[in-house]
């Protein structure tokens, strides 16, 4: 099917990307994509643009309602089928000063994608730049799967709900952004951190474990191996290995090197809009004392630049609460406790993190919270459990490999 509009020369250009070969954890790379002569628009001008939007053309082979969200990045939709959601990138045409939007779509849980693109005309164009809602509001352009293309349109349909603006709820990406079905990125990463926002999520959970000489990284395993590094020689724990050693000689499987926490957190305040990271601490002796500074570093910077985020350092078992005990100046810093209620109200953390497999927990959660803690969950990655933990719990939020189902969900309640 052909491609409609003047502006389908700047998608022909674009590479389509190939996903034939990927297996369930290989990275399945963002396509590069590219706004050509565009002028890139920023957050402050696509605002007027979330919302809840129809289908009112094509087939519905991507979904028939979806959750539109900006970023610093990007204008993301969330689709009700699959979880299917789109990333797009938009510009200003300065020729018509109509906007186009350019990008992909991406099923979360196999390794299926395609090219998206849309074109908003200049009439319609010009309520984004005046503020206004994007009521009435079309964009019309269409979709790639295996080579073929199809048409698709996106009307606005509605506002959120009071009830889904009034929700504060923590959506983190597991590891970053998800981690079971063919991510875009390697898990625990700078990329991770920084376009996490565009997957859905508004947090992170990240994992924390110290190199030879303590320095703080972004890993999960114990030891370098082949499920993430690259077969570079350097196969040994990891607290082992230096971090100049690190730094110089290790990649991960997309090119990307195994990032410190210094640097992680510097990027999610300057050039994220995340609202909560969680640090999953891994238990290297004497951890608490070379996290401490760089912690505390993070809060400080994100109050100079008037950056709302939670921090917050997670105890997972009693090993690690052992080793929060031996630094007892960190007790002023936001905390959390995977283990028992009880056990997390004697260490006097200010959140509480029970796995899903334990329920809604309702009366618990509730008691929680009037002992003034915040409650998040984990790793929820199946969308009926999602809707019933969003619908039906009290939790503050949850980690998922998913977003987009949350995202989806939170944002279409009545």
């Amino acid at each position: 099917m052909s491609m409609r509009g003047k502006h389908s020369s700047w998608v022909l250009g674009v590479v389509i990307f190939l996903i034939i070969g990927c297996t369930q954890n290989d990275p399945l790379f963002t396509p590069k994509i590219s706004l050509g002569n565009a002028t890139p628009l920023d957050k402050n001008v696509l605002m007027p643009l979330e919302g809840i939007y129809s289908v009112p053309d094509g087939d519905g082979a991507l979904g028939t309602e979806f959750v539109c969200k900006v970023t610093r990045n990007t204008v993301s939709f969330f689709g009700n089928k699959s979880g299917i959601f789109l990333i797009l990138e938009a510009g200003l045409v300065q020729s018509d000063s109509s906007i186009i939007f350019v990008g992909f779509w991406r099923v979360p849980e196999k390794p299926i994608e395609g090219l998206a693109h849309f074109v908003l005309p200049a009439k319609e164009a010009a309520q984004l730049f005046h503020k206004k809602l994007a009521t009435g509001l079309s964009l019309i352009g269409g979709f790639t799967h295996n080579k073929n293309e199809f048409k698709l349109a996106l009307q606005y349909n509605r506002d959120f709900s009071a009830t889904a603006k009034a929700k504060s709820f923590a959506i983190f990406g597991h590891h970053g952004i998800e981690t079971n079905a063919n991510p875009p990125f390697m898990e625990n990463t700078l990329n991770a951190v920084l376009h996490a926002s565009d997957y859905g999520a508004n947090g992170i959970e990240v994992d924390v474990r110290l190199t030879r000489d303590n320095v703080p990284v972004l890993f999960h395993d114990p030891d370098l191996n082949i499920r993430v590094v690259e077969k570079s020689g350097i196969l040994a724990d990891l607290d082992q290995v230096t971090w100049n050693t690190l730094f110089n000689f290790v990649r991960l499987h997309d090119g990307q090197r195994i990032p410190s926490l210094d640097e992680a957190l510097t990027l999610a305040v300057d050039s994220t809009d995340l609202q909560y990271v969680w640090l999953d601490i891994k238990g290297n002796p004497n951890v608490f004392q070379y996290l401490e500074p760089i912690v505390r570093k993070a809060i400080s910077y994100a109050q100079t630049k008037g950056r709302t985020i939670e921090i917050i350092t997670d105890i997972p078992t009693e090993e690690v609460i052992a080793e929060y005990q031996k630094q007892p100046s960190y007790a002023s810093l936001p905390v959390m406790c995977e283990l028992e209620l009880d056990k997390t109200l004697n260490i006097k953390a200010t959140y509480w993190g029970p796995r899903w497999t334990l329920g809604l927990m309702l009366d618990q959660v509730d008691q929680a919270h009037q002992q003034g803690l915040k409650v998040y969950t984990w790793t929820l990655n199946s969308e009926d459990i999602i809707v019933s933990y969003i619908k039906d719990g009290r939790f503050d939020g949850l980690i998922t490999d998913y977003p987009a189902y949350a995202v989806y969900h939170l944002y279409t309640m009545p």
